[in-house]
């Protein structure tokens, strides 16, 4: 694994060769070989340099191209590469060129929300809670447990930003943590009711929320009906909720003065 040995090498080799082509002061050192001739063996020692790769600007479907799984960002390493998590907040890039031991040392003590980490569990992500692979994937690339554990690694994307189920009179808003069960909600402006969610042709009911007569608590249809899909301005239903008159038979009827 050529790849993972970036630097200066020496390879020592032997070299034998006929006799009668090389000049007469190495003629001296010939000996006999098992097929009777003369022959002269010296050794060498062969200067040569190992680039490194960066395997996070090869093209797709190169062999030696990045394994690291979207949101993840690649940042190449002296003979190798690793996966690290976005920050969800901030819009600072990675480095493109190769990376020093500064680089991890500052990364391992950046704050971080559980967004920005891998999964926190091993049947989601490799290395789970950790914000990249460095030090937990080997450094010897394109080992097979090593592309397996790159290839693995799995940050959240966030659910607010890419493609969801809002409103466009809502706002998605994401929860604490991308491990819980709902990773996000989404919230209705003030002054209006529903459930924040995109309604579904054929399958939501018209949106009609309502409130009791105080023009605040939803009534028990509206609960029912999970507040409706969208984002309404309610109205109230100015008998639900009203106290009856006590010992008077009277009804509360919804008229347009009261509505």
């Amino acid at each position: 694994d050529l790849q993972g040995r970036v630097g200066e090498h020496l390879v020592k080799c032997e070299v034998t060769r006929l006799a009668s082509v090389l000049p007469d002061d190495l003629k001296t050192q010939a000996h006999v070989d098992d097929m009777g001739r003369n022959v002269v063996t010296q050794c060498f020692e062969v200067p040569f340099t190992i680039l490194d790769t960066n395997e996070c600007k090869l093209p797709l479907h190169h062999p030696l191209r990045h394994q690291c799984q979207a949101p993840s960002i690649c940042v190449n390493t002296n003979g190798s590469y690793d996966c690290v998590c976005p920050r969800i907040e901030s819009s600072g890039t990675y480095p493109s060129d190769t990376v020093d031991d500064e680089f991890w040392v500052k990364l391992q003590a950046e704050e971080r929300t559980p967004w920005e980490l891998a999964y926190n569990s091993s049947s989601r992500t490799s290395c789970p809670s950790s914000p990249s692979t460095h030090g937990c994937c080997s450094e010897r690339t394109n080992s097979k447990d090593a592309m397996a554990c790159r290839s693995n690694f799995h940050c959240p994307k966030d659910p607010c930003k890419g493609a969801n189920d809002c409103a466009s009179s809502s706002t998605c808003v994401r929860e604490s943590s991308p491990n819980a069960r709902k990773t996000y909600s989404c919230r209705c402006p003030e002054g209006l009711m529903g459930n924040g969610q995109s309604c579904r042709p054929g399958i939501d009911p018209k949106p009609q929320p309502k409130v009791r007569f105080d023009g605040v608590t939803p009534t028990e249809e509206t609960i029912k009906n999970n507040y409706y899909c969208d984002c309404t301005a309610p109205v109230v239903d100015a008998c639900c909720g009203f106290p009856p008159c006590k010992g008077k038979h009277e009804v509360c009827i919804v008229t347009a003065a009261n509505v």
